[in-house]
Order: structure tokens, then C-alpha cells, then sequence
């Protein structure tokens, strides 16, 4: 019928919360939509001996760890599966031997993935603009990751309709300049249905 849901909202956490896992606590999350940020944390948890006290095992939410899975999520709904599911099938095969799968994926992320070549290679020639949205969500160090703020105003929302400007009811002096949301929701879903839309006529030229 055309209408659009967004579901499965069991999962979300505050930004900025603090997770231990050796300490009880838990966060839910599919693994091949983990980003590096979140897989690190895990990986020593699952690798070494469990310690609350260890920095390395804690978990610190942030927004950028959903601009990764976004671009996860674009990947697959563009090229038919995410960048991840091959590492995260080769990993899982080597844990039926006895090692940790889970732990190695997220160490192979963070050492070995290389988005530019598993999906912007893909995409240049079809569509560099969106080659490039999606390159700049899966950049591995999140502190060189684009914003959700900086991915509004990518010339490929620009193409569909999507943009960055200052929203009048944000003209405080706390929020001057700051990026408007998407204009409604109807421009915002209308973003992804492009990405539904054009995904069979990419693959078919890849």
C-alpha cells in the first residue's frame, strides 16, 4: 500500500551510555551491522578473561555507531547482502574448530575490512555519488566518520530532495545555523525508496 514502518526499535540506548558486559551488562545488536567502535569493546570481552574493571571491555554508545549500520544497511539493500556477511560466514566456519568466531569478526573489521574496496569499487562507476555517502558512514575510524549532520548535506540527498538548511523554529541563539531535520517524513522515507528503487538497475550494471 505504499506506506512505510519503521520497526524493531528494541535495541535503541542513549547516546552516550556505558556498557560492561563482565559486569552484567547487555546491549543488543547484529553483529554484522557491529561497527568498529562497538566491536572492539566486545572482542576483548569475548577474547580475554571477563574484568569489569578493564576499560577495554566497556562499551560507550554513540550516534556513530548508527551512521555505520546505516551504511551497512544501504550497502545491502543496493548490492543484495551487507559488505560484512562473507567476513562474518568466514569467521563463524573457523569457530567450529574451537576459537572465538564472534571475537575474530570484530578484530577482522577493525584490521582487515576495507570498505572501498568491497563496496566502493562496486559503486564508482554506477553511482559515484552514492559510492561515496555510503564510504563516508563505513569510515573504520569513527572519529573520521561523517555526521548524521554532514550526511544530510551529501550531494546525493541534495539529488533526492533531501538537504541541509537552518529550521526557522531553530533560530535560538543555542541552535543558530544548526542543520534542519529532513523536512518531513515523506522526503526523508522518499530517500531510501531511491535506494529501493535504483538498487536492481545498479546491480544489473555492475
Amino acid at each position: 500500500d505504499g506506506q512505510w514502518k519503521l520497526i524493531d526499535l528494541g535495541g535503541l540506548m542513549l547516546d552516550g551510555s556505558v556498557i560492561s558486559p563482565a559486569n552484567g551488562g547487555s546491549i543488543t545488536f547484529t553483529p554484522v551491522y557491529a561497527s568498529p567502535e562497538l566491536g572492539r569493546p566486545m572482542a576483548a570481552y569475548l577474547s580475554g578473561i571477563s574484568d569489569p574493571d578493564d576499560d577495554k571491555q566497556i562499551i560507550r554508545v554513540a550516534k556513530s555507531m548508527d551512521v555505520w549500520a546505516l551504511g551497512i544497511l544501504i550497502s545491502k539493500i543496493v548490492l543484495g547482502k551487507e559488505p560484512t556477511a562473507e567476513l562474518w560466514k568466514n569467521c563463524m566456519s573457523v569457530a567450529e574448530s574451537g576459537s572465538s568466531g564472534e571475537a575474530d569478526f570484530y578484530h577482522s573489521i577493525i584490521r582487515y575490512f576495507r570498505p572501498r574496496v568491497s563496496v566502493g569499487k562496486r559503486l564508482a562507476e554506477v553511482d559515484p555519488d552514492l559510492a561515496d555517502l555510503i564510504l563516508q558512514m563505513m569510515t573504520v575510524d569513527e572519529k573520521a566518520r561523517a555526521t548524521i549532520g554532514v550526511l544530510r548535506g551529501h550531494r546525493y540527498c541534495a539529488k533526492h530532495g533531501v538537504y541541509a538548511s537552518t529550521h526557522p523554529r531553530r533560530s535560538s541563539r543555542h541552535n543558530r545555523g544548526a542543520a534542519a531535520p529532513f523536512p518531513n517524513e515523506r522526503t526523508f522515507f522518499s530517500t531510501f525508496r531511491s535506494f529501493y528503487a535504483n538498487s536492481a538497475s545498479l546491480r544489473s550494471k555492475m
